[in-house]
């Protein structure tokens, strides 16, 4: 089950490396957007704040970190 997990998420290099969805200040309807998921995994950055970044993150069952 686990090699299965990890075929399914990105490495840590695409994980850092996402860019984000909407510009700053843009304004965006997250709990419609979460509602429009139908993977069992999505993590996805919605916007980068100073030198940070807000993701949205939506998965079910075991998660690859926390077993």
């Amino acid at each position: 089950m686990l090699l299965d997990m990890k075929s399914k998420f990105p490495t840590a290099q695409e994980y850092s490396s996402q860019k984000a969805h909407y510009a700053a200040m843009t304004v965006v309807d997250i709990r419609s957007k979460q509602a429009g998921i139908t993977d069992s995994y999505k993590n996805q950055v919605l916007f980068n704040i100073n030198q940070e970044c807000m993701r949205l993150s939506v998965f079910e069952g075991e998660y690859r970190w926390h077993y």
